[in-house]
């Protein structure tokens, strides 16, 4: 009777640590989402920002050869009444905001043979010099395009600081 139990409580912890292995992939929307992370100013003009992702199908990044950009910063700044505003791009003659834009390679070829399924992970930019402006306070709002043409919330960094 003894052996039988103890049979039994050892098919039941092996079958409890199988279906313990059987992670379920986590599920994202198809559109991509960005959070913001983190800035670090290096000193020398240059800095890195750091958003997190998702997306549920995986179908992030520019291929090799590819031309184009799916990762967009927009510079705000604080102007005389407190207010964050565009930042305009002083090289055209429109008003328009100052952009930076990025190709963000595609995430399979991080992990070679992954399939487009639903990824997470971080997108680490660094900004060349000059990143800074005559603004001492600043902003992004940075947006995220997949390879689909979603386009991810709009993520507002906090206050930087140059």
């Amino acid at each position: 009777m003894k052996m039988k139990t103890g049979i039994k409580i050892a098919l039941f912890t092996a079958a409890a640590a199988a279906f313990g292995s059987c992670v379920r992939e986590e599920q994202f929307p198809i559109e991509p989402h960005i959070t913001y992370k983190s800035f670090t100013n290096h000193g020398d003009g240059s800095a890195t920002i750091v958003f997190s992702f998702t997306d549920g199908d995986g179908d992030i990044g520019i291929e090799e050869g590819e031309t184009g950009s799916n990762f967009f910063l927009y510079y705000y700044y604080k102007d005389a009444n407190n207010n964050f505003v565009p930042y305009d791009n002083p090289m055209t003659q429109v008003q328009d905001t100052l952009t930076r834009a990025y190709a963000v390679s595609p995430i399979y070829h991080v992990n070679p043979g992954k399939k487009k399924k639903s990824s997470k992970g971080e997108i680490q930019v660094l900004l060349n010099p000059p990143v800074f402006g005559a603004p001492e306070t600043f902003k992004f709002a940075c947006l995220l395009v997949d390879r689909a043409g979603r386009q991810s919330n709009l993520e507002l960094t906090p206050v930087l600081y140059p």
